[in-house]
């Protein structure tokens, strides 16, 4: 849960907007690739210059900005953002059958499923921003998966309304 914390803190950072090839950050926009050599001891810095990395993570594009003298330092640090993004994706995304979360909503109302800590931790923490947004944050809104096509199923049809109205049933922190 620690890692995940600290990430989501350096997650902050990371805007959702942009766009890059899945799975490898990219050379700093705007720049050339860090120098191979290490720098020589005494020598002066770089200036600090803005430096932009682009992946794609969690179902959309994910573009990092770090303010940086030493851009092979912040292509190690987003290539780490990346692959923290991706750890918890695999493991908390609703789009694999074989993730936590999913496994928790396949059996949801049949059996208990047992979570790590880290996946435990941010369910904890969903509830406690339901329960504190009386709702405005719905963890369990969930249930409405599929009724409205947005992704690459899209049809711009509206739902049938007894489904609605069933799924409706599901939804209450």
């Amino acid at each position: 849960m620690v890692t995940a914390m600290r990430m989501f803190g350096i997650l902050a950072i990371a805007l959702v907007l942009g766009h890059g090839r899945a799975g490898h950050a990219q050379t700093p926009v705007g720049s050339s690739p860090p120098p191979a050599t290490a720098p020589v001891p005494g020598a002066a810095r770089p200036a600090p210059t803005k430096v932009q990395y682009a992946d794609h993570a969690m179902g959309t594009n994910v573009t990092v900005w770090l303010w940086t003298g030493d851009e092979r330092a912040a292509a190690q640090a987003a290539e780490a953002v990346f692959a923290e993004m991706k750890r918890l994706d695999k493991k908390m995304t609703t789009w694999e059958a074989d993730s936590e979360v999913s496994q928790i909503n396949t059996a949801a109302g049949v059996k208990p499923v047992k979570v790590s800590e880290e996946t435990y931790a941010v369910i904890d923490r969903a509830v406690d921003i339901s329960r504190r947004s009386k709702g405005v944050f719905d963890i369990s809104i969930g249930a409405f998966k599929g009724v409205w096509k947005f992704d690459e199923d899209i049809d711009f049809s509206l739902p049938d309304p007894a489904d609605v109205k069933k799924r409706l049933a599901l939804v209450g922190w």
